[in-house]
């Protein structure tokens, strides 16, 4: 298992394709944090898979589902579901 910060280093070093994750808060209880994660991710290819829950339906919880989807059509990458 690696920090928080070593995961981001191996995302922008392609060294990851999927991060699964057991809570949303693990990454940020924080509805800004957790959209620039989202970005980040998204921009290397990265998907990311819940364990407990759907993934867009915590999104939709934290209001982020149409900021990460209007985000990945202006800059045409894939949704990080």
């Amino acid at each position: 298992m690696v920090g928080y910060r070593e995961m981001m280093r191996l995302v922008k070093a392609g060294e990851i394709d999927c991060i699964y994750i057991y809570r949303m808060r693990q990454i940020s209880g924080k509805e800004q944090h957790l959209y620039r994660f989202f970005q980040q991710v998204m921009q290397h290819g990265v998907k990311v898979v819940t364990l407990e829950y759907s993934l867009r339906d915590r999104l939709h919880g934290y209001r982020l589902e149409m900021k990460i989807e209007n985000y990945a059509a202006r800059h045409k990458l894939s949704f990080p579901w």
